[in-house]
């Protein structure tokens, strides 16, 4: 930044310097954190003949709020309204945001706020739903976050996933755990996924994990957010409270362990399962998946055996996940075996199916048993 500084004064003194360009240097201040520096070069603008533009004065506003100067923040955004320069909904949701964590002293200006958006004809965004909600709910002002929450699709605005989590988390932090389950029927209906802070209130409310497991159809989510053994320590805590979790919530979480290559820990909880008597089709498909992903393809061969030998049949998931399990492995010979099992338990192979049998073939030399198939 000292050499930006240098550079724009350089421009200041040879009289090349704009709005671009002061534009760059305050945003350069506000990123690392010299705010008072980007405050002193925008009163140094207003004094030169260079009007500040909408970017000057979002940047700026952004920046103040990021480094708690809420009051300078907002007499620049009065600046900004009464030198012609039309805040957008970017800019009032900055503001909102920054009015709503500063608590209840000034969340009727939060209100007043976004009640102006529609007054300016800007129609809200699921952004700036999500922070008045937010902002209510930590209030404790669920009924008055309800209806903002409802009113959202009147407006045109459907709620996503991040709206869901916010008014859910704020139904559970002030324990109305009726609303807060028919809204997590409710994503799960829609499809939406459970983010940290869900998992995290969860806890106290097991009774409510099997449903928030559901949310989770990617369950990708459970890798990204590091939320793994934290859904393993609710499912401890389902069990003592006695809500016993069904074959979905396990293999959900077995999947979890999988997707972290922690296959030590799918393998107890899967024969956990087994033991339970509620492991099905499903979570044995799960569990050869992540054994032949982790290259631990004899445990993967041996599950599969062990299926047949139980009252599961496998399906065709089962026999072209671990066909092109042994094929990567380089077991040519026991991937025409499997595959003859397939055949000979009425699965019909698909085109992808024949195609990673005889790519697997070839690259191994067996050529006659290529043209063959």
């Amino acid at each position: 930044m000292d050499e930006a500084t240098k550079l724009f004064d350089h421009m200041v003194s040879s009289g090349i310097a704009d709005v671009f360009s002061y534009n760059i240097l305050i945003n350069g201040y506000c990123k690392s954190k010299r705010i008072d520096e980007a405050t002193k070069l925008f009163d140094e603008m207003i004094k030169t003949s260079l009007v500040p533009n909408f970017v000057t004065y979002t940047t700026l506003i952004k920046g103040l709020w990021e480094a708690g100067r809420p009051g300078i923040a907002l007499e620049v955004f009065k600046n900004m309204c009464s030198h012609g320069q039309q805040p957008d909904k970017v800019t009032f949701s900055i503001i909102l945001d920054g009015l709503c964590k500063q608590g209840a002293g000034r969340l009727t200006d939060a209100k007043e706020l976004f009640s102006r958006l529609f007054e300016k004809g800007l129609q809200p965004d699921v952004y700036t739903y999500s922070i008045i909600i937010k902002g209510l709910c930590n209030e404790g002002l669920l009924d008055e976050a309800y209806k903002v929450f409802r009113g959202m699709e009147e407006c045109g605005c459907l709620p996503n996933g991040c709206c869901y989590n916010v008014i859910i988390q704020g139904f559970l932090r002030h324990k109305d755990i009726p609303e807060a389950t028919l809204l997590i029927d409710e994503m799960v209906d829609k499809g939406f996924s459970a983010d940290a802070t869900t998992f995290e209130l969860v806890k106290e409310f097991p009774i409510l994990f099997c449903g928030l497991l559901a949310l989770v159809q990617d369950l990708a989510v459970l890798l990204q957010e590091g939320l793994v053994s934290k859904a393993q320590e609710i499912m401890k805590i389902m069990i003592q409270q006695g809500v016993k979790p069904d074959v979905v919530t396990y293999s959900s979480l077995m999947d979890g362990f999988c997707l972290c290559n922690q296959m030590d820990e799918a393998t107890k909880l899967f024969d956990h399962m087994v033991s339970s008597g509620i492991a099905d089709v499903f979570s044995c498909n799960i569990l050869i998946n992540g054994y032949c992903k982790s290259k631990r393809i004899d445990e993967a061969t041996k599950l599969f055996y062990e299926m047949i030998k139980s009252s599961l049949v496998p399906n065709f998931v089962t026999y072209t996940t671990l066909i092109k399990g042994l094929r990567e492995a380089g077991r040519p010979g026991i991937v025409l075996e499997v595959f003859k099992n397939m055949c000979s338990h009425g699965q019909q192979p698909d085109k992808v199916t024949f195609s990673i049998i005889l790519d697997g073939l070839c690259k191994q030399g067996y050529l006659d048993e290529a043209l063959t198939l």
